[in-house]
């Protein structure tokens, strides 16, 4: 009986021992995709600016540098679309995901020098629902004067690395935010208006 019981419990628990591990690596490498995206922007920003430089044109270089290429675009896009993805075309589909993306650098741009003089304290990352592939990394900024803000991010893995689809601020989702005014607009307007609106910036969705 104890022979039998060796040859079953020694397997499972190397099992899970591998599986904690997996996790463990897992957890390490999400957290490590967001710390090193912020920590490069907030490196960026703190840099001397160059003779003549704007501020704000700097700032939207180092999001389109150290941000853009660690987000998942296309599946934030596609939450934020809704039911109205399936609607949509291809053309429609991927003017929508531009028209996004220039949105968010405007937004971003406007809003990144906020971390500047931040404290981000990196928490942890955990799995985000029971889905494999998806965590949430959890950080907190503090700046002073105001408050401390819980800045979540979502991230998903991607062919092994790992992308920032959504960030929940101090519980309110971005994509959720978006999607609530993008399902509104496009009853209004339509989606093909909706893209222009976005493109020229002539519409405000930003959370």
């Amino acid at each position: 009986m104890a022979f039998f019981l060796s040859r079953v419990i020694t397997p499972l628990a190397l099992c899970l021992s591998l599986m904690v591990s997996v996790q463990a690596d897992t957890s390490d490498a999400a957290l490590t995709l967001v710390r090193t995206t912020v920590e490069a922007l907030r490196t960026g920003l703190q840099a001397p600016l160059a003779e003549g430089q704007d501020a704000t044109a700097r700032a939207t270089a180092l999001v389109e540098q150290d941000v853009v290429p660690n987000m998942d675009l296309n599946y934030s896009g596609r939450l934020i679309l809704g039911r109205h993805w399936n609607d949509a075309d291809a053309a429609q589909r991927a003017e929508f995901i531009a028209a996004y993306r220039q949105m968010l650098l405007r937004t971003y741009s406007a809003h990144v020098l906020d971390y500047q003089d931040a404290t981000v304290e990196y928490l942890s990352a955990v799995p985000l629902g029971n889905t494999a592939g998806r965590m949430t990394v959890r950080t907190r900024v503090m700046r002073e004067g105001k408050g401390a803000a819980s800045v979540d991010y979502r991230v998903i893995e991607r062919d092994g690395q790992w992308k920032v689809f959504d960030a929940v601020i101090d519980g309110v989702s971005i994509v959720s935010t978006l999607r609530t005014a993008v399902d509104t607009e496009i009853g209004r307007v339509g989606l093909p208006a909706l893209n222009a609106q976005l493109r020229t910036g002539k519409v405000a969705l930003a959370p």
